[in-house]
């Protein structure tokens, strides 16, 4: 059973393992905190994803580790940004916005380096935009565990997947083919996130032919959405972006930031280890 990840229901059930003299470890991932003890297992999350995600996630892994190409790359350095922002621009509130977007960009990407077979590539597809990402992106799962003995803190690990230089190679990759869109639209250019660019619709045609020719160079398939509404705020104080937009009748939000939730539970549990070092020095 899975329940709604907050700081308070992890630090309320924290508290009943202890009043029952139960030790525990709290495992905090990106998207699920667990919090396992001797009677079991409670999980608590941000997001549900659906069991075929599991099961697509574990097919990529195992194409990967069998492909030569995952030799070549696993104890390489990869930049991990996948998103960049027009930083002379302030607030735009327009729906005057062209979008294009790769298809399916990092299935495509680890089809294209041998990384996947085509089967695995097909099984992917069957997966919402959301959960494709998800499932690729469990390649570079990662986790700290908090052990617990008599309600204090005893011992910190971090796991991190052998196999998560393979995802951060892709995100370099893709990123790579968004900074040359982004360098021929110049100043045309919003802001592009993962697989996706935004920017002006006065954008001359022959730049955006210069794009499109970028994305068919590599080889990845795209295309055009449309935007209905278009709120662009920069804080540059803060150095933040949040955008509101309105794409093929679905309302979408994009910001610069982290789950707060998750950012709350990771300090709370930062600190105890904070606690435990200083009771040892």
């Amino acid at each position: 059973m899975k329940l709604v990840r907050t700081q308070e229901y992890i630090e309320t059930y924290c508290e009943i393992l202890q009043d029952m003299g139960l030790d525990y470890t709290i495992r905090h991932g990106t998207y699920t905190t667990s919090i396992i003890h001797a009677n079991g297992k409670r999980n608590f999350s941000c997001v549900e994803f659906s069991k075929m995600t599991f099961i697509a996630a574990q097919k990529v892994k195992k194409d990967v580790l069998n492909s030569p190409f995952y030799q070549e790359i696993k104890d390489m350095t990869f930049d991990k940004q996948n998103y960049d922002f027009n930083k002379d621009l302030r607030f735009i509130t327009s729906a005057n916005t062209y979008n294009i977007d790769i298809n399916k960009a990092y299935a495509h990407c680890l089809l294209t380096h041998n990384l996947i077979t085509s089967e695995t590539f097909d099984f992917i597809q069957k997966l919402p935009k959301a959960e494709r990402l998800v499932c690729v992106g469990m390649l570079a799962r990662s986790y700290t565990d908090f052990k617990y003995i008599d309600g204090q803190l005893d011992g910190v690990d971090f796991h991190r997947e052998p196999t998560a230089n393979v995802f951060f190679f892709l995100i370099n990759e893709i990123n790579r083919v968004m900074k040359d869109c982004q360098f021929y639209l110049g100043k045309h250019f919003y802001f592009y996130w993962v697989d996706g660019i935004f920017f002006s619709e006065q954008t001359p045609s022959s730049t955006i032919k210069k794009v499109e020719g970028v994305l068919e160079y590599f080889g990845y398939p795209y295309k055009y959405e449309k935007i209905d509404f278009f709120d662009y705020k920069y804080d540059s104080e803060n150095a933040k972006i949040e955008v509101n937009l309105k794409k093929d009748n679905e309302n979408k939000c994009y910001n610069w930031g982290v789950d707060e939730e998750f950012d709350k539970i990771k300090k709370h549990l930062n600190n105890d280890a904070k606690k435990k070092q200083k009771r040892q020095i």
